[in-house]
């Protein structure tokens, strides 16, 4: 017997004994309705009444008792409890039968019962057998009871015309014979319509299981009590667990090792029921730092309900330490190129200059053209050391209490040579009124204007105009600089503040360029506690909008 049949039949039993219980109460009940009722002459002394109960009870309880081993149970075991299960009830009945008038009792409806057992316990084939078993005990109880081997116990205070007459009796059994056989038919086309629902969702349940386990992430799903639905066996590696020691129970802090407790606080959150959340986790373990991320996705129902969270814990370790390693490696190639290419930018600055004596108009151009490049080059490592500093957490601000506009006006006259070059025109509107004073660090907020203004004009066509602006929202200072430049399209806005993202469009005009400018001024205003945003539509230009919070004394 494979582990997925034996707990299903272990499954079936308990609500089978569960069930049980209700029929005991059933059965007293109309026990106890018929001695109040005159017509009926059936008086079974309350002795007999509670030697039924109790016997009933005795053997439910065992039932009980021995399911709670559950898995620890072997299949012969469990294949005698589920016979057991039938034919003592059938035992049961045919004695209430007996002493509720036999041939003249509608107590036969109880053999109904071991029916419906059989058909969710067993195939075709034992539901059949069952039912004539059920239909041998009646037979033999009518024949006995004929042959006065057993004394008639009436039901009626009446004669009924049942006990007696041979052909009457005959007719009563076979037509109740008959019934409980046709029951018994019309179960094995119930049992067959449940033994197809159960394939379709084993079938089923075989697919998510498949999908799971084929999964490199750990997967655990957490039902809304905080019960534990299932788990892939990468979660379980993940989080160190057993899934049978977790699997449909609720998941606590104590289930982990103290290594992972803090990992497992975060899993046993239920999140968001609305949106996907996810959570970088870091914790120490076997002396070796780990990241791990946790995404949280709500499970809803069919009719929408939220049924739980499904937790999917990715290890990122490596990809963090080759983080690591990339920017160690970025930072200190950026530091030892910055000094002999600063070298090398002055000593051509001094040629230029005629510093080295007299150059001719073709040198000065090619010797232009490389202090330019030289430039771009040392502008390409300070963007680099900035994102290493970012990425590192070394990107301090020296913040000051001050006026946002006075950068404003410094950033622009930075980039009017730039912008006369082009022909394009920069207009700063200024407030009507002075705005509250702001705490930032001067250089580090220009910075993000010099990268955001030279972005404007680099990507506008000559003769364009560039608009700066600002006012006070609420309780923030909102800077936008906007164009009529070239446009971001709609599908890359999204991943404009990655690193090393550039704009398809843009690539395509030949401009220079690292893709860090948008990463690093995201990074600056988020220190600040300030935010930024896009927006821009292709081929018309671009409005981009940055916000820092005012400071009240």
């Amino acid at each position: 017997m494979s582990i997925r049949r034996k707990e299903k039949l272990i499954h079936t039993l308990r609500w089978i004994v569960k069930g049980r219980w209700a029929i005991i109460v059933g059965i007293l009940a109309v026990g106890l309705a018929q001695r109040s009722i005159n017509v009926v002459s059936i008086h079974l002394p309350s002795s007999v009444m509670i030697t039924l109960a109790l016997t009933a009870i005795t053997y439910n309880l065992t039932y009980y008792f021995l399911l709670r081993r559950g898995m620890r149970l072997n299949a012969w075991t469990l294949r005698i409890l589920a016979i057991a299960q039938v034919f003592v009830d059938q035992l049961l009945f045919t004695y209430i039968i007996y002493i509720s008038g036999s041939s003249e009792s509608l107590s036969f409806i109880f053999y109904f019962f071991p029916i419906l057992i059989a058909t969710v316990l067993f195939r075709n084939i034992g539901i059949l057998l069952f039912a004539f078993v059920n239909s041998l005990l009646y037979i033999f109880l009518i024949v006995i009871e004929m042959n006065t081997i057993l004394p008639f116990v009436a039901r009626y205070d009446f004669v009924s015309g049942i006990h007696g007459n041979i052909p009457v009796m005959i007719s009563n059994t076979l037509t109740i014979v008959a019934v409980i056989m046709l029951a018994a038919f019309f179960s094995t086309y119930i049992s067959n319509m449940i033994r197809d629902r159960e394939r379709e969702i084993l079938t089923e349940q075989d697919k998510v299981n498949s999908i799971l386990n084929s999964l490199p992430d750990g997967v655990i799903m957490i039902d809304v009590t905080g019960k534990v639905i299932a788990l892939n066996p990468q979660g379980a590696e993940m989080l160190q667990v057993k899934a049978s020691a977790i699997i449909d129970n609720i998941l606590v802090k104590e289930n982990f090792i103290p290594e992972l407790q803090e990992l497992g606080a975060h899993i046993i959150q239920q999140g968001s029921h609305t949106h996907i959340e996810s959570k970088e986790i870091e914790v120490e373990e076997r002396g070796m730092r780990h990241v791990y991320k946790i995404t949280t996705i709500p499970v809803f129902n069919a009719l929408g309900k939220i049924m739980g969270s499904m937790k999917v814990i990715t290890d990122y370790t490596r990809e963090r330490e080759l983080d690591r390693m990339k920017s160690d490696f970025i930072s200190i190639a950026a530091h030892q190129l910055r000094t002999p290419l600063s070298g090398v930018k002055w000593l051509l600055k001094m040629i230029i200059d005629g510093d080295m004596g007299p150059l001719n108009e073709e040198q000065r151009k090619f010797l232009t053209r490389g202090y330019q490049n030289q430039e771009r080059m040392i502008s390409l490592i300070n963007d680099l050391l900035d994102v290493s500093r970012i990425e590192e957490g070394r990107f301090k601000l020296n913040t000051e209490l001050q006026q946002i506009e006075k950068s404003i006006i410094e950033s622009i006259r930075a980039i009017e040579t730039l912008a006369q070059k082009k022909n394009i025109q920069v207009r700063f509107i200024k407030p009507e009124k002075l705005l509250p004073p702001v705490l930032f660090d001067k250089e580090k907020i220009e910075l993000v204007l010099q990268n955001l203004l030279d972005n404007a004009i680099k990507y506008t066509k000559k003769n364009g105009h560039v608009l700066v602006n600002i006012l006070q929202e609420g309780n923030m200072v909102t800077v936008s600089i906007q164009d009529n430049g070239v446009g971001i399209p709609q599908d890359q806005q999204k991943k404009l503040f990655s690193k090393f993202f550039r704009a398809r469009n843009v690539m395509q005009m030949h401009t220079d360029g690292s893709g860090l400018g948008l990463f690093i001024v995201k990074n600056v205003l988020t220190t600040h506690g300030g935010d930024v945003g896009i927006e821009s539509e292709e081929g018309k230009g671009t409005k981009v909008w940055f916000s820092l919070p005012i400071h009240r004394v």
